[in-house]
């Protein structure tokens, strides 16, 4: 009886030893499909992030305009590469740690180091692009008479405002600026620009009226903050007049502030001025 029962103890206990075995393996196995399975992520995921971070950059760069945008296109790439290039970096850096050796002959490897070359490439063309930056605006942020690029007006007017028989026309857009209302002042004679200027604009409003005789002017609401409620004020009348190529505003004898460079070789303008 005594040897029975050591027996079926002995067996009792191989089975638990072999269960036990069973388990550890069975973790091992599971950890190391993991283990596989995210350093397959570190390698497909970021190749993935600096895919999005070229089709963000392109659709950024085509949507950019100095007009609308203050902070240049360089600012727009480097945001794009934080939310992006940097998570992607350090996801393929986390794979080759946990795969504990660097495959240069792998083809994700060389794949992933061209994609950052690609980025790189990307970025700087798109950024050092002349018609971008440097100060000078796009075809596309100028106005154009044509319906193939235009950008929204203000206000414009249109008559023979100096008397010399000829039609000219006053345009007025946006300026350069984000969080500062500032207006650009273009004047035409046949469709070349003759006159340019930009205005930092203090008031809630800024476009064109006509008194009973005719004459133009630039009407621009004034409102304040009063006791809770926007309040206004009063309506400001400035006086259009011109000096040498610049636009002058003025109120009895207060004149607008300007902003920026002034006159046709603005660097907020094609050099020279010219044909829209």
């Amino acid at each position: 009886m005594v040897a029975i029962f050591l027996l079926t103890n002995q067996s009792i206990g191989d089975r638990l030893a072999i269960r036990g075995r069973l388990r550890v393996d069975q973790r091992v196995i599971g950890g190391d499909i993991m283990k596989k399975t995210i350093i397959k992520l570190c390698k497909i995921v970021p190749i993935v992030l600096l895919g999005c971070f070229v089709v963000s950059v392109v659709t950024g760069y085509a949507r950019y305009s100095s007009t609308l945008n203050s902070a240049p296109l360089s600012v727009w790439v480097l945001v794009d590469a934080l939310y992006l290039v940097a998570p992607s970096l350090i996801l393929f850096v986390i794979g080759i740690v946990l795969e504990k050796k660097v495959k240069v002959r792998s083809a994700i490897f060389w794949i992933y180091i061209a994609g950052l070359v690609g980025c790189s490439l990307t970025a700087t063309v798109l950024i050092w692009n002349p018609f971008k930056n440097g100060g000078e605006l796009r075809r596309s942020d100028r106005i154009e008479i044509s319906n193939e690029f235009h950008i929204p007006e203000i206000g414009n007017a249109s008559g023979d405002f100096d008397g010399d028989g000829k039609t000219e026309r006053y345009s007025l857009t946006f300026g350069p600026t984000s969080g500062l209302f500032t207006v650009r002042f273009s004047v035409y004679e046949a469709g070349v620009r003759t006159h340019f200027s930009i205005f930092h604009v203090p008031y809630r409003s800024f476009d064109f009226a006509s008194r009973e005789n005719g004459e133009v002017y630039v009407s621009c609401e004034e409102w304040k903050f009063i006791d809770r409620e926007d309040t206004f004020i009063k309506e400001h009348q400035f006086e259009i007049s011109f000096e040498e190529d610049r636009v002058v505003l003025e109120e009895n004898g207060v004149f607008m502030e300007y902003w920026g460079e002034q006159g046709l070789n603005s660097r907020w303008l094609k050099p020279g001025g010219g044909t829209e």
